[in-house]
């Protein structure tokens, strides 16, 4: 079962386009070894096979998803819901109790909760072939071949970024996100790329923070707006994004002084 999906993990060199936790990820492990026996069997199936799953990148967003635990919700009437997944904007739910059967996947957007697959399986066989019908026959050509290795002068951007040091120190009057930045590398670099999210993990971003300014060995506190008319400055908190990889050049913005 979902030999699609293993040829395409097969096939697909950038790393990033596809992500799968693996059936032995901690989440993945309790759900399996806790209410695996109550879960739709393809579903039970494709957690087995490859955990919690993240398909078809377009920049920081993945079109489908499989979630290696679901969440209870309800519907409009009440009744309870597991949610099992994604397709683009739209929540992929079963209706609860588990009891090991097969069950309609419904997918909820804006309008309500609506029947979309009689089962797991044929629900991410199908949106996976609406996922493709996005990309053209070359893009998805390079997409398999994977990105052309870091250049030099791309290594050297990715070694500085290593070398900055920062931290949330506060917030403006108005709302900004204030960032203590440290430059302890040896060049200087247009943006320094970080992660934003909500304090309840809700809501998960990015910003990039103006450096040029910031010399080797230099100090500065920049003030940066971060989706203030999406969530309250005080529920924002910012991490470290891990090192780009060669698909990620657009996404970073470290790397814009060397496009321009």
């Amino acid at each position: 079962m979902y030999e699609w999906l293993e040829n395409e993990l097969a096939e697909i060199r950038t790393k990033t386009f596809h992500v799968v936790d693996g059936p032995h990820s901690p989440e993945v492990a309790n759900t399996l070894r806790g209410i695996g026996n109550l879960l739709p069997p393809t579903y039970r199936i494709f957690l087995s096979q490859f955990g919690g799953a993240r398909l078809y990148r377009q920049l920081d967003y993945y079109l489908l998803g499989v979630l290696g635990s679901p969440w209870e919700g309800k519907d409009p009437t009440g009744a309870p819901l597991a949610c099992i997944g994604h397709y683009d904007d739209a929540r992929a739910y079963v209706r609860l109790p588990l009891d090991g059967e097969e069950r309609p996947v419904l997918e909820w957007s804006g309008t309500g909760p609506r029947e979309v697959s009689s089962n797991f399986e044929r629900w991410i066989e199908k949106r996976a072939v609406d996922c493709k019908k996005r990309y053209k026959k070359t893009q998805w050509a390079q997409i398999a071949k994977g990105p052309a290795p870091f250049t030099a002068e791309e290594e050297r951007v990715v070694d500085a970024r290593r070398k900055f040091e920062w931290k949330l120190v506060g917030r403006t009057d108005r709302g900004e996100l204030k960032f203590e930045v440290y430059n302890g590398s040896g060049m200087v670099l247009p943006f320094l790329s970080i992660g934003i999210r909500s304090r309840d993990r809700q809501f998960n971003g990015g910003v990039y923070l103006p450096v040029s300014t910031v010399a080797p060995g230099e100090t500065t506190v920049i003030n940066r707006e971060c989706y203030r008319k999406q969530v309250d400055p005080d529920q924002l908190e910012a991490f470290a994004l891990p090192d780009p990889e060669p698909e990620e050049r657009d996404r970073y913005w470290e790397f814009r002084a060397l496009r321009e």
